[in-house]
């Protein structure tokens, strides 16, 4: 690799002699073109004079006058002088026998001068060994050639002083080249010590020294640059300083929790753990194998898959070691990996069993003797007196209440039995709703409420558990039968962005503002005094929610005192 300082150093040698060769090539171009336009324009001249003295005796054909004249000009000028006939004949020469001399037509300065009456060139004369200037004026008579006087002189002597004139400044130009070589060298160093110093000390960071500086004496943009430099390694010590505490602060932080925190890479393979998630596992080694081959439940898998192909936070139990985990995932799109934290929820999950389980026995246990009470009460309310009667009534009432309550546990415990194994299939919700107001027809006659359906074609049949979703039209149709004493209650359905909307309203007395958050509780029910009916369980509310939950939906609910209910259940579409 070549380094910056030879680049620099040669680029500009490269520059520097390919300027100094065009400069001397056309300096000395531009100077022989000088000396050989004066030669010729001093022949031209002379060529003039000597057609001035030779043409009068050309004209008459006086060619031993011509000849004599032709010799003692060229002797008194040191020229060789030609005249030539405008066929191209010779008749004259200061040199040679013109009888025996070849036709001239074909010579350059000749076809020249019949074309603009001057015509010059240069030919080497391999007899001279030197070459030659030519210069030929057409001679006219009338406005016609009538024949050429040729000038000729050696060129010698121009092209000797051309090449002393090209030495001396050959000479003075490699002087000047080897000056620049060295201004070249130096002002290269100049230039290249300042990068090497950063280059150094860019590559002492990138090796972990932060403690490097650079000191620059000259004030340019490089000086600016070094402390630039200087300032951001300062500044980046600091940010490394501050990450490596933070670090450590977020290294305890994850040895010390006590939920599985995994990390899982585009290959599957769990890149990051914490201790508790090796606990978990017996300290397995992880590093060559899948995250299905140590979390075999196909639970993770499937959750896995839902967050890689949603990229949205989900959760799912999973079993790990036969201990229960509530494992919440969450996509990281910045690294294409997912991160996992797996909380135990095993003791969590048995006590709820357990109470459900308690629930469900105790309730099952009660119904057998409160309807057997109820049987009996029934039995004896037409023997009992009118004095007693008031409180047998209370007795039933009661009873009734009980029996509801139990009924209400019982279908609690079915529901959250069969919530990992709902049974989905096509649900008619129309069917549903019809057969929801055949069973209470008789409530809804006897307050003579208008029932209004509004059930759209696109939601009449939903990917739903049959029994699941009957449960809630059940409950929440009741329940506005119960609160609505005049006008109307309706069912409608319609899908807003790809979800089921099934709405359930009323015109009844409505609910307090304060009310309204807790009504999905266990046993929590609104004052009865707000309604001649019973108030209810206070179950039945929390049926629906923990269904609609089940089908990964949800429920909201928007009332007002005096302005009715509505219920708003969206499920998957």
């Amino acid at each position: 690799m070549k380094s910056i300082f030879s680049k620099i150093f040669f680029g500009f040698v490269l520059i520097v002699v390919l300027f100094l060769s065009m400069v001397l090539y056309y300096t000395f171009e531009n100077i022989r073109d000088y000396y050989i336009g004066s030669l010729v324009s001093d022949i031209q001249k002379l060529n003039r004079t000597v057609i001035n003295q030779i043409q009068p005796l050309y004209e008459v054909q006086n060619h031993e006058e011509l000849n004599s004249v032709v010799k003692k000009l060229a002797k008194i000028n040191n020229i060789r002088i030609t005249v030539i006939a405008a066929d191209g004949k010779v008749i004259s020469d200061s040199e040679k026998d013109a009888s025996k001399m070849e036709n001239h037509a074909d010579r350059f300065e000749i076809i020249k001068a019949k074309e603009n009456l001057v015509g010059d060139t240069i030919r080497y004369s391999y007899t001279l060994n030197s070459g030659l200037l030519y210069d030929a004026i057409a001679m006219r008579k009338d406005g016609q050639i009538i024949g050429f006087s040729r000038l000729s002189v050696p060129v010698n002597q121009i092209e000797v002083l051309i090449s002393e004139i090209r030495n001396k400044i050959i000479t003075l130009s490699l002087i000047g080249l080897l000056v620049s070589f060295i201004l070249i060298y130096l002002f290269t160093r100049t230039v290249t010590n300042p990068i090497k110093k950063l280059a150094y000390s860019a590559n002492q960071v990138a090796q972990g020294n932060f403690n490097t500086r650079v000191y620059l004496n000259n004030k340019d943009e490089l000086s600016s640059l070094a402390n630039s430099f200087n300032s951001m390694i300062q500044k980046i010590n600091q940010l490394f300083e501050q990450n490596f505490k933070q670090a450590d602060k977020l290294e305890t932080i994850f040895k010390s929790v006590k939920d599985g925190i995994i990390v899982i890479d585009e290959t599957n393979h769990i890149s990051i753990s914490n201790d508790y998630f090796n606990k978990m596992l017996a300290n397995v080694d992880q590093k060559t194998k899948y995250f299905w081959e140590l979390i075999p439940d196909p639970s993770f898998k499937k959750l896995i898959k839902k967050i890689e192909n949603t990229k949205q936070p989900h959760t799912r139990e999973v079993l790990i070691n036969r201990r229960l985990y509530l494992a919440s995932g969450s996509w990281i799109d910045s690294n294409k990996e997912i991160v996992v934290i797996l909380n135990d929820i095993d003791e969590i999950r048995k006590v709820e069993t357990l109470k459900k389980d308690f629930i469900a026995n105790v309730s099952h246990e009660l119904k057998t003797p409160l309807t057997a009470i109820k049987g009996f009460i029934e039995t004896m309310e037409g023997d009992i007196g009118e004095e007693n009667e008031y409180y047998l009534s209370i007795i039933k009432r009661q009873t009734d209440r009980l029996i509801n309550i139990v009924q209400d546990l019982l279908l609690l415990a079915k529901v959250e039995h069969i919530n990992s194994d709902i049974n989905i299939q096509d649900v008619n919700i129309e069917e549903i709703t019809n057969n929801t107001l055949k069973i209470l027809d008789s409530k809804i006659k006897e307050k003579n409420l208008e029932v209004i359906k509004n059930l759209s074609e696109d939601t009449k049949i939903i990917k739903a558990d049959a029994f699941m979703i009957e449960q809630v039209f059940i409950n929440l149709i009741d329940n506005s039968i119960k609160y609505t004493d005049r006008g109307s209650i309706s069912i409608s359905s319609y899908v807003s962005e790809n979800r089921i909307v099934i709405e359930f309203a009323d015109t009844g007395i409505g609910m307090p503002d304060d009310k309204i958050e807790r009504i999905f509780e266990r046993f929590f029910t609104i004052d009865k005094s707000r309604s001649k009916n019973l108030s209810g369980t206070g179950l039945g509310l929390s049926i629906v929610k923990h269904i609609v939950q089940t089908h990964n939906g949800s429920i909201s609910v928007d009332s007002a005192i005096g302005r009715g209910t509505k219920f708003r259940v969206i499920l998957p579409q």
